[in-house]
């Protein structure tokens, strides 16, 4: 294969690349120094040079953005800019050579390829699921924001309250939520007007907090069998964690097929480790994933929660001994915040170590009418690719 890919460099003309030069080019392209042109073998590794997977192991990729990244991971082997190696391009744009040795074109064919093979983060399917996180590194945030399929709780950091929020509304209403039950808590008097605008299949309770509160939610789902999302309007105080998964607890836990979740958002949650570690049980006993945010990283929420979802930090806070996430807020630190409509986080678990990605906000204005319907075409059919 490595020889079919020097021989298409030989024969498109335009280029005027000979055998050896092609030879050249495609052992470095795969981070090595020669193709040995009798046994079609590359040969001498070159140090600082990423190892290229084989050309018969990227065709097997069934994703084309990861082996969009494989193009990419070449392109770089191949930029005098990244190493003191010498130029072996011949005064061609890497990107030209490497479409050329997979047969396409040109680079620009070569992305739109990739390009053809989109994910949808809000699908419901779990094998399209499955794609996201084999792409992405990552659970898409119907799992680890509203509970599909999974009940390992996640936590986010951030210092940016009112995006966040919004962005937590969008999800809920990018996302069907037939196969889930959702409940939202916020203890601020606009915890609901992103809502209100733009979905039409959800419960608000305006009350204190009480024992009976799940009864209220499901009193009113049995007049909206087609609702499933009820956002708790609080008044302003401290609550605890077990508080605030028990009065949501029965609602909950009838009949979801998926999945649910507990969303606490601007409430400002009593930091003792007892009630944490009750509330979290209890939510645990049937499958409630609780999302918590918070504005100020701590070492023992994060210990409790299987995610944890970074927007922002003060950067100024000083170490707090906890190693896993001191380390991962130094690693976050350059790339989180608020980039124009973009809200740049990292996600973080223990399995999958600190990654990073960008979620877009959709600017509201005034042309903007109320609604989902409109909702849906603002933002069109999402897709990662």
């Amino acid at each position: 294969m490595y020889k079919e890919q020097s021989e298409r460099l030989v024969k498109k003309m335009a280029l005027g690349i000979n055998a050896e030069a092609a030879n050249v080019i495609v052992a470095r392209a795969y981070g090595y120094n020669r193709l040995n042109a009798k046994t079609g073998e590359l040969e001498e590794p070159i140090n600082g040079l990423q190892m290229i997977k084989t050309p018969d192991q990227i065709r097997a990729i069934s994703d084309r953005s990861l082996q969009m990244m494989e193009f990419l991971r070449m392109a770089m082997n191949m930029d005098p800019l990244k190493n003191t190696l010498p130029d072996i391009r011949k005064g061609h744009p890497q990107g030209t050579l490497i479409a050329t040795m997979w047969g396409f074109s040109n680079f620009e064919a070569l992305k739109a390829y990739a390009r053809q093979d989109k994910i949808d983060p809000t699908s419901q399917s779990a094998e399209e699921m499955a794609r996201f996180k084999a792409r992405t590194g990552f659970m898409p945030p119907s799992q680890y924001l509203l509970g599909r399929d999974y009940a390992g709780h996640t936590l986010i950091i951030h210092t940016e309250p009112l995006h966040i929020s919004q962005w937590i509304d969008q999800e809920i209403c990018l996302n069907r939520l037939d196969d889930l039950f959702v409940a939202v808590v916020r203890a601020t008097h606009d915890g609901d007007n992103y809502l209100n605008r733009y979905s039409r299949g959800h419960d608000v309770f305006r009350k204190s907090l009480s024992e009976d509160h799940s009864s209220f939610i499901l009193g009113e789902r049995q007049k909206h069998p087609d609702h499933h999302l009820a956002v708790t309007i609080l008044p302003s105080r401290t609550y605890t964690l077990e508080q605030l998964v028990s009065a949501h607890y029965s609602a909950l836990n009838e009949g979801a097929v998926r999945g649910r979740t507990l969303i606490i958002d601007r409430v400002s949650v009593a930091r003792d480790e007892e009630s944490v570690t009750a509330g979290l049980k209890l939510a645990s006993s049937v499958g409630i994933n609780v999302v918590l945010t918070i504005s100020h990283p701590d070492p023992m929420l994060w210990d409790k929660f299987d995610s944890r979802v970074i927007f922002g930090f003060d950067p100024t806070m000083v170490a707090t001994g906890h190693e896993q996430m001191d380390q991962s807020l130094v690693a976050s630190a350059p790339f989180i915040g608020l980039k124009k409509n973009n809200l740049q986080l990292a996600y973080h678990s223990n399995d999958t170590g600190v990654i990073f990605s960008i979620v877009q906000l959709v600017p509201e204005t005034q042309a903007q009418a109320q609604g989902a319907t409109l909702f849906k075409r603002i933002f069109g059919k999402p897709a990662v690719g």
